[in-house]
C-alpha cells in the first residue's frame, strides 16, 4: 500500500501491545543474598489456568504446585496451592 508516498509492505504478523510472556523454563537461580530458587518463567496474563506444576526431586519424593486463575471482564482471581494447602507467592519448599 501506499500512503502519503511511503509504501508499506505487508507484515504477516502485525506488532501489538499485546504482552508476550518470556517461558524460560525451569532454572535453579541464585538471589542477592545467595540462596538458591526455582524459577519457571512467566505465564500467559490473558489465559485462564486451573494447571497443576509436579517437581519431582531426585530422592523419589515430589510437591505439587496447583495454579487457579480465573477472568472476569477485568477482575481476576488467583489460587495457588503446596500439596493441596492453600498457599501465597513466592511459596517456600525446603529440601
Amino acid at each position: 500500500m501506499t500512503y502519503r508516498g511511503e509504501t508499506y509492505e505487508l507484515v504477516p504478523e502485525p506488532e501489538t501491545k499485546y504482552y508476550l510472556p518470556h517461558f524460560d523454563g525451569l532454572q535453579l537461580m541464585l538471589d542477592e543474598d545467595g540462596r538458591h530458587y526455582l524459577y519457571f518463567g512467566e505465564l500467559d496474563g490473558a489465559e485462564e489456568y486451573n494447571e497443576d506444576f509436579t517437581l519431582a526431586w531426585g530422592d523419589g519424593t515430589s510437591d505439587v504446585i496447583h495454579y487457579k486463575r480465573n477472568i472476569f471482564m477485568t477482575a481476576v482471581s488467583e489460587k495457588w496451592k503446596l500439596n493441596g494447602a492453600k498457599s501465597d507467592m513466592p511459596m517456600t519448599i525446603v529440601k
